[in-house]
């Protein structure tokens, strides 16, 4: 994993999901790397967009359009590379 150097990585809730799981502890600590700096990148923006508790009919319909979890929250982070030159 750390031998590409692409500009960017995204990470989502996926990736960012291995920092809690302990049955991958080596993606963890690439992910946990990616973020403090270890691969020489540095996190240039963040998103996240949550999802209300809402129950009953219109959940059930909401789900056929979109089957997220009612609970899940969606995040992202974009890393950007940062030259050793500069």
């Amino acid at each position: 994993m750390p031998e590409r150097q692409p500009e960017y990585i995204q990470l989502t809730s996926t990736e960012l999901g291995y920092l809690e799981r302990s049955a991958y502890p080596e993606r963890s600590a690439y992910i946990r790397g990616l973020l403090n700096g270890e691969y020489n990148y540095t996190v240039v923006a963040e998103f996240e967009s949550g999802r209300s508790s809402e129950v009953g009919l219109e959940q059930i319909a909401r789900s056929g359009l979109d089957p997220t979890p009612a609970k899940f929250t969606r995040r992202i982070v974009i890393l950007q590379r940062v030259d050793a030159e500069d």
